[in-house]
């Protein structure tokens, strides 16, 4: 491109002068696509952005510093001099320490327009030019001067040097750290606005106050990196400092500090310079250019490389005025015109170019595609159109409905070989210049389920399974009857054998009353006994052949019993059967000869172990919801009592009638699968002393009798 005109920009008639050109064509993405007759197409990416290098009379393409005033550009070059860029575009060569004859390193530039100087930072020596002569300042010691900046408060200036922190006044050096024990490589520098001074070394930060050195890296990890570039943003008190890994870290007046990094748009997290102007940060890294605008609270970024337009990625020196920035690179100079400078907002599209499956290529149609079960693999091919990214397009692709993530990568096929049956979307977008990522090209396909997979395999396969596991179902529940039924026969075997032993312990009893009405030759007695004893015997042939009978024949039996002892006993004690004129409930079946075992025991471990051997029974049946509750009580001596005179006597005797019951109440719980629950419960007055007992005996309703 031309050289500068007259308002360094560019002078659209000197544009290519030397190439006929036959069309110009702008793209979405801003960039030119010229046509010419001998050299091809060309490509523009910007064509507000002019270059200025060796090739315009440029003494370097490495430019350390840049500084513009009046119109004319100052460049700063690593080879020890500077260039003056005039308006009309010449360029003027200005050497520095001319008079000891040699060329020295130039590392940055300070424009004190108060004092119409351009101060430079050379190797070994800090100087400045005024009225386009360059003059140094002397100094008993070399300097080695790397940043220079202009005190806030008064004319004197801080020098970030090899060797730690000048102080320059009057142009003499007033104030060395170096002679006062802090030596350091200073790497950058700023004042804030209370005159401390805060500068960067290979370690971290440090602030110099009152005479003293502090270190902060010590009370904040992100204050230990090391860095080139300091800013201080006098309006809001903030230190911005360029790191080399951390990005940029702001350090606020209260000592908080917050990053900046690549997270945030931030082109790079190396910052080699700043430049703030108005309310923009520019932001020089080696991999690009980022502009930080401050809004309100907040910041947006931009980002510019050379496939924006810039001459270069390795960013050195920056100066911006209201509408130029001049861009200093290693390979040149990129001037921009600040009010054309806009983010690449064209979202690029994304094709897809081609398929292959399992070594089969396929031009790619709009609409699903089925790809068997069992492929080796599928090869998707693509293309974004995104021209600033030189080449060098990223890519971002999914498969939807296999995993929601992105896989980020800049080649241009995505290789799949493993695949599950089901339907897929695959998904891949390419990203601007300016990270703006475009419009997606999208791909449905559906893998085909295997065949044991299909509905008729598996239709068919439940219908045998099925079937298997209902005639598994139909044996086992045929040897479960069975098994059923033979347990069942041999708890009824038990259960009868019971029945048979209950039978004959009432017989014993009942003789034994009969034998001793006969001893005492009472005749009428006997008769009477006999008659009873007959009626009873009946009752319990007839009871003993059935597992359950009414309650009704159980209580005859039991009132039977009753007198029976009554009669043998003479009347020592009495008994009332209560069944609350409750018809109904005598109707309700019951286990045979389920109530007589207690009855017995309250006479004869309770009645009849008083001393005056009298007492009372009483059987109380009520009717309940789901079951017949029969609570026998007595006044006897307890079972406590009982068990003392048991012990004294040598008559330790535990009721086979009862022994009997509770083995049956075992069986019948097993064989109804219904809860029988007897209490036992002893009476006490108030004073302690026993009263008697109370047994309670819960059957269960819906007895069946075999």
């Amino acid at each position: 491109m031309s050289p500068l005109s007259n308002q360094n920009g560019l002078n659209a008639n000197r544009l290519l002068k030397k190439f006929q050109i036959t069309s110009v064509f702008k793209d979405k993405e801003e960039a030119y696509w010229i046509s010419t007759i001998d050299n091809g197409v060309l490509y523009i990416p910007n064509i507000h952005i002019q270059t200025l290098t060796t090739q315009n009379g440029l003494s370097d393409n490495r430019i350390k510093a840049v500084y513009e005033k009046d119109g004319n550009i100052y460049l700063g070059y690593q080879m020890g001099w500077v260039d003056m860029v005039t308006k009309d575009g010449r360029v003027q060569k200005i050497h520095l320490h001319k008079a000891q004859g040699n060329a020295s390193y130039v590392r940055y530039f300070l424009g004190d327009e108060a004092n119409n100087r351009l101060w430079i930072c050379s190797f070994g020596h800090l100087g400045y030019i005024q009225n386009n002569k360059y003059h140094l300042v002397e100094s008993e010691t070399s300097v080695y001067p790397r940043r220079i900046i202009k005190g806030r408060k008064g004319n004197y200036y801080w020098v970030s040097t090899g060797y730690g922190i000048v102080k320059i006044q009057d142009n003499k050096v007033v104030y060395h750290s170096g002679e006062t024990g802090f030596s350091a490589l200073i790497l950058g520098i700023e004042e804030d606005n209370k005159g401390n001074v805060w500068f960067l070394t290979s370690n971290g930060l440090w602030k110099y106050s009152n005479k003293l050195f502090q270190y902060l890296g010590d009370e904040d990890p992100l204050l230990a990196y090391p860095g080139n570039a300091l800013y201080f943003d006098p309006k809001e008190e903030k230190l911005w400092i360029g790191t080399n890994g951390a990005g940029i870290v702001l350090l606020d007046k209260k000592g908080k500090t917050f990053q900046i990094t690549k997270n945030d748009g931030l082109i790079s997290n190396s910052v080699y310079t700043f430049f703030a102007h108005k309310n923009r940060i520019w932001v020089g890294t080696r991999q690009g250019l980022s502009i930080i605008t401050i809004e309100g609270n907040g910041f947006n970024i931009q980002n510019l490389t050379t496939s924006d337009g810039l001459v270069s990625n390795d960013i050195v020196s920056l100066y911006v005025n209201d509408s130029i920035a001049y861009v200093g690179t290693t390979s040149g100079l990129s001037i921009l015109p600040t009010a054309r400078i806009k983010p690449n907002s064209y979202k690029p599209q994304t094709y897809i170019t081609s398929i292959e499956i399992n070594d089969s290529t396929y031009s790619w149609t709009p609409g699903s595609i089925n790809i068997p079960y069992g492929t080796k693999y599928l090869n998707i091919s693509y293309v974004g159109l995104s021209y600033k990214n030189m080449g060098k397009v990223l890519y971002r692709s999914r498969i939807v409905g296999l995993d929601s993530s992105w896989v980020y990568t800049s080649a241009t096929q995505n290789l799949y070989t493993s695949f599950k049956p089901g339907k897929f979307t695959f998904e891949v977008e390419a990203q601007n210049s300016n990270g703006v990522w475009g419009t997606p090209a999208t791909l449905a396909f559906t893998v085909d389920p295997p065949y044991w997979q299909r509905i008729w395999f598996i239709i068919l396969f439940t219908l045998l399974a099925s079937g298997f596991l209902y005639l598994i179902y139909y044996i086992r529940l045929s040897e479960l009857k069975k098994r059923n039924e033979l347990i069942s026969n041999i708890n009824l075997y038990k259960q009868q054998s019971l029945r048979q032993q209950m039978n004959p312990h009432f017989i014993f009893n009942t003789l034994n009353s009969i034998q001793y009405y006969i001893l005492e030759k009472d005749t009428i007695s006997s008769h009477k006994y006999l008659t009873k004893f007959a009626r009873l015997m009946r009752f319990t042939l007839d009871n003993s052949l059935h597992s359950a009978i009414p309650l009704r024949d159980e209580l005859e039996s039991l009132r039977l019993y009753l007198e029976l002892e009554a009669l043998r006993l003479q009347g020592k004690f009495t008994y009332d059967i209560d069944y609350q004129n409750n018809e109904s409930v005598l109707d309700i079946k019951i286990p045979t000869l389920m109530i007589q075992p207690f009855v017995e025991n309250a006479i004869w471990h309770g009645i009849m172990l008083k001393p005056d051997k009298s007492g009372h029974v009483q059987v109380t049946i009520s009717d309940m919801e789901t079951s017949v509750l029969c609570t026998i009580e007595d006044n006897g001596v307890g079972r406590e009592q009982a068990r003392k005179i048991q012990e004294t006597t040598n008559k330790a005797h535990r009721s086979r009638g009862f022994q009997i019951t509770q083995q049956r109440i075992d069986l019948l719980n097993s064989m109804y699968g219904q809860k029988f629950n007897i209490q036992i419960v002893d009476l006490y007055s108030h004073d302690g002393t026993p009263q008697g007992t109370r047994v309670t005996i819960n059957i269960p309703k819906g007895l069946e009798s075999s």
